[in-house]
């Protein structure tokens, strides 16, 4: 059981660190002169919905959540699992976009 456990998380991990590449140059090439990118899913109207139905659903899960710092990586990664969990889209953040910046 762990076993499997473990290989699935490998697995996981490994096809989200090529898409994340794939993702990347993709921001690269079409997103050129930007400061920071953004992923490419979210120019791409299928997505739009979903990405804003995910935006308030984390606004709402994190109503009573303080606004400190580092409350935007909270934010994202409760984006993040929504739209994978209830949409099964894999999203990047800000932050796996751009791993030279610091934000907040």
């Amino acid at each position: 059981m762990m076993i499997n456990a473990l290989y699935r998380w490998f697995v996981e991990s490994r096809d989200r660190q090529k898409t994340l590449k794939q993702r990347l140059q993709h921001a690269r090439n079409s997103q050129p002169g930007n400061e920071a990118l953004h992923d490419p899913i979210e120019d791409d109207a299928k997505y739009m919905v979903a990405i804003a139905l995910a935006d308030a659903l984390a606004a709402d899960d994190l109503a009573d959540a303080p606004r400190n710092r580092g409350f935007c990586y909270l934010y994202w990664k409760t984006k993040q699992r929504i739209l994978k969990e209830t949409f099964e889209i894999t999203w990047f953040s800000p932050c796996d976009m751009n791993p030279s910046i610091r934000f907040d």
